[in-house]
């Protein structure tokens, strides 16, 4: 969070950067509710077996089908 908290500093200083707690699919929804239009999501990529994405939809996958904003996806 300090880094990315830093990077964004420096490079949108007018940016607003906001760690949400609790549900990912429940806490996102509300957020994008309730704030601007201007949204950008950073999200980690995790490899996860094929098994498991049957199941389970990744939260990238969830945010661009069900809430349409811009995604970026940092692989680590």
């Amino acid at each position: 969070n300090k880094l990315m908290k830093e990077w964004m500093k420096r490079h949108f200083p007018t940016s607003k950067y906001s760690v949400l707690k609790g549900a990912a699919e429940d806490e996102i929804s509300t957020f994008v509710k309730t704030e601007t239009p201007n949204l950008l999501f950073i999200t980690g990529a995790y490899k996860r077996s094929a098994l498991s994405m049957w199941f389970k939809k990744s939260l990238a996958d969830f945010l661009m089908s069900e809430i349409k904003v811009p995604v970026f996806i940092a692989h680590t």
